[in-house]
């Protein structure tokens, strides 16, 4: 399966702080990977180089094959889908208008079936699609977020603890729902979160992080099996408390 994503040699410094050494990572089209780490690790660091929002200090990151540093960056994150904590709606725009922002940047129609599907798909009643963010629950807003971040069928989807903010009932059901979409899809996630009970649920890979360096890249069975070392093995433990 061919890679989508390469970080080579990826070293951020800031200031004189070295937030991430030395990274070299390799993901494969649809897979579904989460990022775990302490506050600090530099894991949302790593997802928003990606998308050209973080520089790197060195090394080259490459999408499709291509340098992201060659590349426009406007129309690169267009082609990415982005959900964060909180959902980030615009609040000034009904759910249907959010929804349909960024195909409207690229000149794409969205027709009102599309809209109706993908609040089907987020388990949302098409009568909200006249409402405003304002108008909405956290839990709707956020689902709101994960049908505008898919609409436009990116490559790649960004998620940076997009069901942080969230009530414990609303998380499992939005866990529920992005791993459903995700095998409807098989669009490259990469899922930044601090709770590793979410990392193993989801994550056909999940990469475990600790002061800017890669503990462990593995499937959720083989970092639950055989742990790569004690600080794998304190998270590990922690999922089973």
């Amino acid at each position: 399966m061919e890679s989508i994503i390469e970080f080579k040699d990826i070293k951020k410094v800031y200031d004189k702080n070295i937030v991430i050494p030395n990274l070299n990572l390799s993901i494969k089209k649809g897979e579904f990977i989460t990022i775990i780490g302490t506050s600090g690790s530099g894991k949302t660091t790593v997802l928003k180089m990606m998308n050209g929002l973080i520089e790197p200090t060195s090394g080259m990151i490459q999408i499709h094959g291509k340098d992201i540093k060659k590349q426009n960056l406007i129309q690169l994150r267009r082609k990415m889908g982005y959900v964060i904590q909180g959902s980030m709606l615009f609040p000034h725009l009904t759910v249907k208008q959010n929804m349909a922002y960024v195909p409207q940047l690229e000149k794409k129609k969205v027709d009102h079936q599309l809209i109706e599907e993908w609040l089907q798909k987020v388990q949302l009643d098409s009568s909200l699609k006249d409402k405003y963010p304002s108008e909405l629950s956290g839990g709707q807003q956020q689902r709101v977020a994960i049908a505008r971040g898919l609409i436009h069928q990116p490559d790649i989807l960004l998620m940076d603890e997009p069901f942080g903010a969230v009530d414990e009932i609303t998380r499992r059901q939005l866990q529920d729902e992005i791993l459903k979409i995700y095998q409807q899809t098989k669009t490259t996630i990469l899922f930044v979160t601090h709770d590793i009970k979410e990392a193993l649920k989801l994550g056909t890979r999940v990469l475990i992080m600790d002061q800017g360096t890669i503990q462990q890249f593995d499937t959720p069975e083989n970092i639950v099996q055989a742990p790569a070392n004690d600080y794998v093995k304190r998270l590990v433990l922690h999922n089973e408390s």
